[in-house]
């Protein structure tokens, strides 16, 4: 399989636009994007869930800002340690 680019965007609030980040995942090759509007403080996050459950062994997930995946580390490595690899610019 080809690996894929994967995106996902979370605001917290309704006014807050999500366009920027979606049109920056579109042009860093993002081919599937999640998105949802939910509260920073709220654990389960069913869009973030659906994009860890969507991405496979080699695939990269994308986010515009890591600010949205706070706090969520010990769940997102519990559920994708074996799938997922992480690259942060420096």
């Amino acid at each position: 399989m080809v690996p894929v680019r994967v995106g996902y965007v979370r605001t917290s609030k309704k006014d807050q636009n999500r366009e920027l980040q979606r049109s920056d995942l579109l042009a860093a090759g993002c081919e599937k994007i999640f998105e949802e509007q939910i509260s920073s403080r709220k654990a389960d996050r069913p869009k973030l869930r659906a994009a860890l459950e969507y991405v496979r062994e080699g695939d990269a997930l994308v986010v515009w800002l890591v600010v949205p995946l706070l706090g969520m580390t010990e769940a997102l490595l519990s559920r994708s340690s074996d799938r997922l690899s992480c690259a942060l610019p420096l």
